[in-house]
């Protein structure tokens, strides 16, 4: 089983060009989350290679007792009080990973994203905002076309945005990343499974482990199934 490397490898330095039609507005630097709190809640598989792809499904749960904040409607603004529901491709040398999940900031602010950190900068390729909590299929992959490696994130079936890199993973994570002390938040990821190159089929998590900081909680179901959360009022099945 390999240390857990997430909570060093993905503190967010933003310095990213935030896509907005066909224009952009610059965004840093700062750090995501500026504040001390720091949190995670992830299954994730042990050591493996070539990483190509993972999926879960899951509700987009909205956290409660996030406070306002400022900034609130651009994502990964250091005063806007983050959490994310993520899921994460790791890379095999130095901090850097893609990443694909769901935003929830001051208290009613909820958006999808997608990007990629590259040795610990933080580079947000795509995000939409959205109402509601809903239950989605997030998809995340690799593909090569024509000599091309192309990365591209998906909801329910839905190719929403892609990005050129030949990068694969040796881990996969999927859970709950807060920067929120206070934040309450719990929910079910389902159908988690990952893919790696020369795999005819999807790979259930077969070797699962867990992290869990201090306020966090980890409840593994299956190889493909897991309750997490923060602040919950039940820690032993994380509900």
């Amino acid at each position: 089983m390999i240390p857990k490397r997430v909570p060093l490898a993905k503190s967010r330095l933003v310095i990213v060009a935030l896509v907005v039609g066909s224009c952009c507005v610059l965004v840093g630097p700062s750090t995501a989350g500026a504040t001390p709190f720091h949190e995670y809640a992830l299954v994730y598989n042990g050591a493996s290679s070539n990483i190509i792809a993972i999926q879960q499904t899951r509700y987009d749960s909205i956290p409660t007792g996030i406070p306002s904040g400022t900034n609130c409607t651009t994502p990964f603004a250091p005063t806007s009080n983050p959490v994310y529901q993520s899921e994460w491709v790791d890379q095999s040398a130095a901090p850097s990973w893609v990443e694909f999940g769901t935003g929830h900031q001051c208290s009613g602010y909820e958006y999808w994203f997608a990007g990629d950190g590259n040795n610990g900068s933080w580079n947000l390729q795509w995000y939409q905002a959205i109402t509601g909590s809903g239950q989605h299929t997030f998809y995340m992959f690799r593909n090569t076309t024509g000599g091309v490696n192309t990365w591209h994130w998906e909801v329910d079936s839905t190719v929403e945005n892609s990005w050129v890199s030949s990068w694969s993973g040796f881990e996969e994570e999927a859970g709950l990343e807060s920067y929120v002390s206070g934040a309450v938040n719990s929910y079910q990821i389902t159908a988690l499974n990952y893919y790696t190159t020369g795999n005819t089929s999807w790979r259930a998590f077969s070797s699962d482990s867990t992290y869990q900081d201090s306020s966090m909680c980890v409840d593994l179901l299956s190889q493909t199934s897991a309750n997490v959360g923060e602040n919950v009022s039940n820690p032993s099945n994380c509900t």
